[in-house]
């Protein structure tokens, strides 16, 4: 499974999205990057976070996985932080989604920092009412962390050129503001109520 995927950290080396790194950095460096915070959610709106640079969905990123329905990555830095989310959904009965948080989230920490370094620190927190795993890297700059949600797990990653900047108030916000969009049960409405609403479309239209 390991193999499958690509780190953050890989993904920096070879350039996020096709974009050459050289050309990236002659941008930047004509551009003055503003600390803006932009609220991002895809186009489902499965989920909502706040960085400060639009992420963009990457389709050419990954490869299928056996238990996985889906893994979608989306991505996007600026001339010091590079920004990665993971949605992954696992297919419906596999046997992964009813394991234990521990051992559902372990194990998945090479999207952050690879597939060789094991030199990291981990707690378990908890991140918009989910159970959360946390993953600080001691040899790179590289900090993620991975939400528990059900059939879906979420994985956030990041990696800075300034290490203190894992801790910075950007990289703070970009893991705690993470939102699970639900549908309200009272925006929801009900058989019954869908049934009388119909009802009384039929009425007015054969007025």
């Amino acid at each position: 499974m390991q193999s499958k995927f690509l780190s953050v950290a890989t993904i920096i080396i070879f350039s996020t999205f096709n974009i050459a790194v050289s050309q990236t950095q002659k941008r930047i460096q004509n551009t003055k990057v503003q600390a803006e915070r932009i609220l991002f959610s895809p186009p489902d709106k499965t989920f909502s976070i706040e960085v400060p640079v639009r992420l963009k969905e990457d389709k050419d990123q990954y490869k299928e996985e056996q238990s996985m329905k889906s893994i979608r990555v989306f991505g996007g830095f600026t001339h010091k932080m590079a920004f990665l989310v993971y949605a992954t959904t696992y297919k419906h009965g596999d046997k992964s989604i009813n394991e234990i948080p521990k051992e559902k989230l372990g194990g998945l920490e090479f999207l952050v920092g690879g597939d060789d370094d094991h030199d990291f620190a981990e707690r378990f927190i908890v991140i918009d009412g989910f159970p959360t795993r946390e993953v600080i890297y001691k040899n790179q700059n590289a900090k993620g962390i991975m939400i528990d949600v059900g059939q879906q797990v979420f994985i956030l990653c990041l990696a800075v050129k300034n290490r203190r900047d894992l801790e910075s108030k950007v990289a703070n916000r970009f893991f705690s503001s993470f939102h699970l969009i639900r549908e309200s049960k009272k925006d929801k409405p009900s058989k019954q109520k869908k049934a009388t609403r119909n009802r009384k479309i039929n009425r007015k239209s054969q007025i």
